[in-house]
Parts: structure tokens; sequence; C-alpha cells
């Protein structure tokens, strides 16, 4: 049975959300050094919750920054509960152009950390359906109504998604 990875298990404490050996050691260090240092902290009494939470806010932002492809992307995703906490990060992640960039940008959108009328004209005609659905989620607007509808058939599945969500709030 393999082992889950330490962010999947550390990412859960981050619906709490909010420096030294063993942050760094997330941060910047690998897997077996994380673990070494987390025991021996442990074992000194040195992890309360202050340091918990600072360990985990460290190992999602080292998430955020590295996730690539389509996993990173579905890391992203999971890591949105959490986007108050991380907006740092995501604002830097989302200045990439992959399909992670995109769901970083999604999340600030979430939380206002992104101009709804601004992702609409940049992302609205992107080739990327990553970016579209972008787009998409933002135009809440009234008169977006027509572009929410185009969305609606868009050929990827996140654009029809994030548009219905749209449709949804600017209903509301």
């Amino acid at each position: 049975m393999a082992r889950p990875r330490l962010g999947f298990i550390i990412l859960p404490l981050l619906s709490a959300c909010s420096s030294g050996g063993v942050v760094q050691a997330a941060l910047y260090g690998d897997l077996a050094t994380l673990k070494r240092r987390v025991q021996q902290e442990q074992r000194e009494g040195d992890l309360d919750e202050g340091r918990v939470r600072d360990l985990a806010h460290a190992v999602a932002a080292r998430e955020v920054r590295s996730a690539q492809g389509p996993l990173g992307a579905a890391r992203l995703r999971q890591a949105r509960p959490c986007a108050p906490a991380l907006s740092r990060e995501l604002e830097d992640r989302a200045a990439r152009g992959d399909d992670g960039a995109a769901e970083a940008a999604l999340s600030l959108l979430e939380i206002g950390g992104l101009d709804r009328r601004q992702a609409v004209e940049r992302y609205a005609e992107a080739s990327s359906g990553a970016f579209r659905a972008v787009a998409a989620r933002a135009a809440v607007a009234p008169g977006l109504g027509p572009l929410r509808r185009r969305f609606f058939v868009d050929p990827d599945e996140r654009v029809r998604r994030a548009a219905l969500r749209a449709a949804a709030e600017a209903r509301a």
C-alpha cells in the first residue's frame, strides 16, 4: 500500500490556515528531511498549534508554487478553501500560463483577489479552456448575459461549468 504524500496529510489542517527548521524544510527541503524535522520537533515538544499552522502553510505554499500539469491543477483546486491564507502564493502562481495558473486565478476570483471585469477582458478569447473558464466564472455583471450564453456551448466542460456558476450568481 502506498504511503500518502505529506502534503495531502497536512492539507486538511489548512482549514485553520493562517520560521524555523521544520518550516524551512517544508518550504525548501525534501520529504525525508521534513519528516525527520517534524519527528525531532515532536519529540522535543516544539510542535504547538502555532507551529503546526506555520508548517501547514509552508507545505501548502510549496504545493501551490510547485504544482504542475493536471495533477498540479487538481492540487490547486483542493487548496481553494485556503485561498485567503495563500493569496500571495496564488498571485505568483496565476502569473504562469498553464492550467495551474488558471486554477490559481479562479481561487483568487473566488476571494475577490482578481478583478472580474479585467478577467473577462483578458481571458474571454483565450485559446486555453482553463483560462476561458476564468472569464466565464467572472462574467457575472448584468450586461454579460450574451457572453455567458456563448460560454454555455463552449467545447471545454470547465468553461460550461464556470458559466453556469456565474449565471447562478448573476441571478442572486
